[in-house]
């Protein structure tokens, strides 16, 4: 026999909306996929109407169906991402952001560290004006070993986490480039934390890069990371004024979250 608390509570207005957010709110907590059999049980309604309701969801791209299961789409993890991580920056980094891309001519991306495994998430991104550039969704996650923004942020958590992210990392080779040996992994996380900066060319997918620097807060704990990302041969170009202004943004928004760099 089933608990009552699995069933779609009762709502006193439409309950459509109420269904809808029963089934993101289960397939939130199932990151492996359900299946149409799953939901159905889990929200015990008819059939029909939890199939509607995630036709209805997938054609809007906050479900994804693939192999007879569905999980969360990229809309869903951008409504997620907005809901949890917004309220933490005020509006003025945003612009701090505008003000990244406009200097540089690139995409301006914050990124900050998921909570409940080692991912990096996009929060906020600008992106460039120009025909060919560095597109990522909010609410995007991406690991921390081979992109710019994940290595800065691992760069700067406490050593206890990086030493057991390292023991338990398996890294997959996405591109030649990719650091997969646990040493020089180590080797480039000691850098970032003695130059501020990190830089991926080619680590996660060939032809793309970017630059990221820390933002802290009034306590100067990483809590965030800021980055330019464009295409490899833009980043080989101007590299040395993608640094200063990735830097100059990631201060002034440290400054802005009360950071004193002291």
């Amino acid at each position: 026999m089933k608990s009552r608390n699995t069933a779609t509570p009762p709502a006193k207005g439409p309950r459509s909306p109420a269904r809808v957010l029963h089934l993101l709110a289960a397939l939130a907590r199932n990151r492996e996929g359900m299946t149409l059999a799953d939901l159905t049980e889990h929200s015990r309604l008819p059939k029909s109407t939890v199939l509607s309701l995630l036709r209805a969801l997938e054609g809007g791209g906050y479900v994804v169906k693939a192999q007879g299961s569905y999980t969360l789409g990229n809309e869903a993890l951008k409504l997620g991402a907005a809901m949890v991580e917004g309220p933490r920056f005020p509006p003025s980094v945003r612009v701090a952001l505008e003000q990244l891309a406009a200097a540089t001519g690139e995409s301006a991306l914050l990124a900050t560290l998921v909570t409940d495994e080692p991912l990096a998430v996009y929060v906020d991104v600008i992106e460039s004006q120009a025909t060919i550039r560095f597109t990522v969704p909010v609410g995007g996650r991406r690991p921390l070993y081979c992109t710019a923004v994940g290595l800065v942020l691992l760069a700067f958590q406490p050593q206890s986490y990086r030493d057991g992210y390292l023991r338990s990392l398996r890294p997959k080779r996405y591109t030649e480039s990719t650091i997969t040996d646990k040493a020089r992994l180590e080797r480039e996380i000691a850098r970032i934390r003695e130059d501020g900066v990190g830089v991926s060319l080619d680590l996660m997918i060939d032809g793309a890069g970017g630059v990221a620097a820390p933002v802290r807060n009034g306590s100067g704990a990483v809590i965030a990371v800021v980055a330019a990302g464009c295409p490899s041969a833009r980043l080989i170009a101007k590299r040395d004024h993608l640094i200063a202004c990735t830097r100059r943004c990631a201060d002034e928004i440290s400054a802005l979250l009360g950071y004193s760099g002291a």
